[in-house]
């Protein structure tokens, strides 16, 4: 770790990794919601990062998973829910904003603390 990264930077720096990938995914999903055959993905990293906090792992050593939904397909093989993958988008980018505003009070900390 360097002088300003311990394991609470260290995780928001990788849910912010995670969030932000979610959101690419989803943004493929709603992009495909017409293509046939196309099968939904979803991420996942939040288990994983809460495992590393709980055990003392590093969290820069999770890694964001991208998996099928498991959603059933319509007659065309696809299985996107459009409703679903909009709030999922909502939900996400709000979780994305209050990363960033977490980091940026833990900077604006050290920042006071330089001063």
């Amino acid at each position: 770790m360097d002088l300003f990264t311990d394991g609470v930077q260290s995780a928001l720096e990788r849910a912010m990794d995670g969030v932000a990938l979610r959101q690419r995914v989803m943004s493929q999903n709603v992009a495909n919601a017409m293509t046939p055959g196309y099968q939904a993905q979803k991420v996942e990293f939040e288990g994983a990062l809460s495992d590393a906090l709980r055990t003392g792992t590093s969290p820069a050593d999770v890694t964001p998973t991208v998996t099928g939904t498991g959603a059933a397909s319509n007659e065309s093989g696809n299985n996107v829910e459009l409703e679903t993958e909009a709030t999922g988008l909502m939900r996400n980018g709000l979780q994305y904003e209050a990363l960033v505003q977490a980091t940026s009070y833990r900077l604006g900390i050290l920042r006071a603390a330089v001063r």
